[in-house]
């Protein structure tokens, strides 16, 4: 499956949510990969739709080398969004969301028609992805969580203030207060897009930032086994 920078998580992130993150689809246990447009916004952007490139230049960091994202120094970072993290299969997380008053936004299956599946499609409040097998689900208070066709989550987000880091980074604050919690071992503007990227070994935090006037601000973010923002 062939992946391009688009940006769950980039208008997933940038408009992503409701958007993800290139590279071959992962293996189920963690390889890298990430969305089309379902109808739904997703973190970090409109769900696998590709924004126009920034007209800024890219902002510098210390670490080069697009190609090849897990020769980033490794940051420390908790690999889960307010305390959901991805070992969680799609009857656990609902389970999870039910038990803490957390409600799903209506899914739009007219997607569906436009869909060839080879199951019967499974309507649990899962919005299905119109470009390949992968589906999410979002909360109404905006974390958005990505499966691929065996179930697997890869990729967890927001594009809301009120839904931080595990390490206290929100939506709204600056770049700065990015590099003060996270450090300066990330690729900036990757591939040309208001997207930042950070690598623990293992999960990738990607941090989108606004443009012009809200260039320092950031806008989305989310924790993906994916390296980029994922398109088909």
């Amino acid at each position: 499956m062939k992946k391009t920078i688009c940006a769950s998580i980039l208008a997933l992130c940038i408009l992503i949510l409701t958007s993800g993150c290139g590279g071959e689809q992962p293996a189920a246990d963690g390889d890298t990969a990430s969305t089309a447009s379902t109808g739904q916004a997703r973190v970090a952007s409109t769900p696998r739709q590709t924004p126009a490139p920034s007209s800024q230049p890219a902002e510098t960091s210390s670490v080069p080398a697009y190609d090849d994202p897990t020769a980033l120094p490794v940051t420390n970072f908790a690999p889960q969004v307010a305390g959901f993290t991805f070992d969680l299969t799609p009857d656990e997380l609902l389970q999870r969301l039910e038990d803490e008053g957390l409600a799903l936004k209506p899914a739009d299956y007219s997607v569906l028609e436009t869909i060839k599946m080879d199951e019967e499609p499974v309507k649990d409040g899962r919005q299905y992805n119109a470009a390949n097998d992968d589906y999410s689900y979002t909360t109404t208070n905006g974390i958005q969580f990505w499966y691929n066709d065996e179930d697997k989550m890869w990729e967890i987000g927001t594009t809301q203030a009120d839904v931080p880091t595990a390490e206290g980074l929100r939506v709204g604050d600056s770049l700065d207060k990015m590099r003060e919690i996270y450090g300066e071992n990330y690729q900036a503007d990757i591939y040309g897009y208001p997207v930042h990227r950070y690598y623990n070994g293992s999960y990738y935090l990607l941090i989108t930032h606004g443009f012009d006037e809200e260039a320092d601000v950031v806008t989305g973010w989310c924790v993906s086994l994916h390296y980029d923002v994922k398109n088909d």
